[in-house]
């Protein structure tokens, strides 16, 4: 696989991206006639946040790569703000859509006084790629990029990076970048990513694989989220009732993704990990975040009797552990305070 090339992103209006991106999701829910606070009230009543302007406030955005993505975010960010130059960079999972995760980052935003951007990962909801199918270099390329834009666009940034489950891909290729050894790079926390820790076929989710697999045979090359999965995989611990929400916020979700390319990201990351590295894993600025109950990627053996204060083990949580609405405080508490060690 070639190393991405990092590049300038080319600047688009929000008139010329949003409709045929965040639109798609939220069209019954922002004002056509571009009222930011009628727009605002509608998507905080749809996913139960609480509408205060005088706590955060919510942006899109949309920006074209030089490969022709498109790469879109909804940055959160509360009125009390410590460090201007401080940024988080949140990247979500398989069909995971931006909003799903607005509950988590709202309420991080808040405890850690800094603006948070939710990126939807490549192929994923409103990030949408120019090909037929996503790559895996796709996943690669968009994170470095989002990664360096920042950082051009404010030279002085500090970053604050997070990636769940498929959005961990970009970030954990990211370790091994000369761009990591950046102390403008703060820190880096991976919600249960796949797959680390010298067990690259112990947990590595077959039922996920199976059903991954059904799915996109039966979508003619395409993945979508079945009950099943959600059942089974990304809620297996919560109610029926937040399955179901979660279900209904999903489950127009497609991944273009075919068969080779799927087998392809399979085995590059069944390779080698550089989570193997000591010298990475032991760096005080990355945290890897598992919950002890998650169904598809938790590498058991290796955490169960694991002593680095980096490998944080959940208690009677999923795979899902940062989406949907009421993410545990203990987990919101436990990455802001991973986040506050790397603030300076």
């Amino acid at each position: 696989m070639k190393t991405p090339q990092l590049s300038l992103v080319k600047p688009q209006s929000p008139q010329s991206l949003i409709p045929a991106g965040y639109a798609s999701h939220f069209s019954h829910l922002i004002d056509t006639q571009h009222d930011d606070t009628k727009s605002h009230n509608s998507i905080r009543t749809q996913f139960a946040i609480p509408y205060d302007n005088n706590k955060f406030r919510i942006n899109f955005d949309a920006v074209q790569t030089d490969l022709g993505n498109e790469q879109a975010s909804i940055t959160v960010t509360p009125s009390a703000v410590d460090n201007e130059n401080q940024q988080g960079l949140f990247w979500g999972g398989i069909f995971h859509r931006g909003p799903v995760y607005l509950d988590f980052i709202t309420r991080l935003a808040q405890n850690t006084r800094m603006p948070i951007s939710i990126i939807d990962t490549s192929g994923v909801g409103a990030s949408k790629t120019q090909g037929s199918s996503v790559t895996y270099d796709d996943l690669i390329f968009d994170a470095h990029f989002a990664i360096e834009n920042m950082l051009i666009k404010n030279p002085k940034a500090q970053l604050h990076l997070m990636g769940h489950s498929l959005g961990t891909v970009g970030l954990k290729h990211f370790l091994t970048h000369s761009l990591w050894k950046d102390p403008r790079i703060q820190s880096l926390q991976l919600f249960a990513p796949y797959p680390t820790l010298k067990e690259k076929f112990t947990y590595l989710g077959v039922v996920f694989q199976a059903l991954s697999a059904w799915s996109m045979i039966a979508g003619k090359n395409h993945m979508f989220p079945t009950e099943n999965l959600v059942k089974w995989c990304f809620a297996s611990l919560q109610s029926n009732y937040a399955q179901e929400e979660l279900l209904a916020q999903i489950q127009d979700e497609r991944f273009d993704m075919n068969f080779p390319e799927f087998a392809t990201m399979m085995n590059e990351m069944l390779k080698e990990s550089p989570l193997n590295r000591e010298d990475i894993l032991n760096d005080p600025r990355l945290h890897l975040i598992f919950g002890d109950r998650d169904n598809v990627m938790v590498p058991r053996h290796a955490l169960r009797n694991n002593a680095n204060p980096n490998i944080h083990l959940l208690r009677n949580r999923d795979h899902g552990f940062v989406a949907g609405t009421n993410v545990a405080e203990d987990v919101i508490h436990l990455v802001a305070q991973n986040m506050k060690k790397g603030k300076k």
